[in-house]
């Protein structure tokens, strides 16, 4: 069996247990990157223009954001978004 299948029973186990982490480690980054640059909810919403409640509420870290939402929060901070799947990359 390839190593890299996993039976589906076992993907949906994954998920019920990983989820919310998963779910929540973007925000993470996004938040640390915000404190690194000295940036608060209020700036990132004005940047975007919409509601500080907005950006709160995309900022909790329990929804399930868009790919069109990450890359609108990451223009605000004036960073990329990189997605990657696999390994990470080794620094050097």
């Amino acid at each position: 069996m390839n190593q890299y299948k996993k039976p589906k029973t076992r993907i949906k186990e994954d998920f019920d247990i990983y989820g919310a982490a998963w779910r929540s480690a973007p925000v993470f980054a996004f938040r640390r990157l915000m404190s690194e640059k000295g940036l608060r909810n209020s700036d990132i919403a004005e940047r975007l223009g919409v509601s500080e409640a907005n950006v709160s509420r995309m900022l909790r870290g329990d929804q399930n954001l868009k790919i069109d939402s990450l890359n609108l929060l990451a223009a605000a901070i004036e960073e990329p978004l990189i997605i990657s799947f696999g390994d990470a990359p080794k620094k050097t």
